[in-house]
């Protein structure tokens, strides 16, 4: 049976690989944030995923704090690609941007003017591998089914992983 750890450690793997995303916040408020695409930041060991977004515009207009997220981590040279699903957050708390940058040293803090750092908790994530289109001959091709059916590569199949 796979641990939560194990499927955490999985995943960081993954979207560490892969990098950006297209985040799409699913909420109906005026004062959403846009679908944009987004670079990770961090994948900390409590499975929140953290990122820079642009602001909102007006700026003056109130940004909603919890909003349910879609992140679509896909890269086309990539074998694998991510879709996590869980409960974003602005991250506005002075303390918690506090730790958060001490957390990352190199972090260049001038990027919270015009931007909100945003965290998402990994509720759902589904992993899929990608098909290369890379030519196998027909000895290649028996050779990787049969390992396929009889080796232990229950990381590497598509499948869902973490439920928190």
């Amino acid at each position: 049976m796979k641990t939560q750890f194990q499927e955490l450690g999985f995943l960081q793997q993954k979207i560490d690989h892969i990098q950006e995303a297209i985040f799409s916040n699913l909420s109906d408020s005026a004062a959403r944030i846009p679908t944009s695409v987004v670079s990770t930041l961090q994948v900390d060991d409590f499975g929140y995923v953290w990122f820079m977004v642009k602001k909102p515009e007006p700026q003056n207009q109130e940004m909603e704090t919890e909003f349910p997220v879609q992140l679509d981590f896909f890269e086309k040279a990539s074998d694998c690609s991510l879709l996590v699903r869980g409960k974003g957050y602005s991250v506005t708390n002075a303390e918690e941007i506090s730790t958060f940058l001490n957390a990352n040293k190199g972090f260049n803090v001038e990027l919270l003017k015009t931007n909100v750092l945003v965290k998402v908790k990994m509720l759902k994530a589904d992993y899929f591998e990608t098909q290369t289109n890379e030519y196998k001959n027909w000895w290649e091709n028996t050779i990787s089914s049969i390992s396929n059916w009889f080796g232990s590569y229950e990381y590497m199949q598509p499948g869902r992983y973490f439920k928190s």
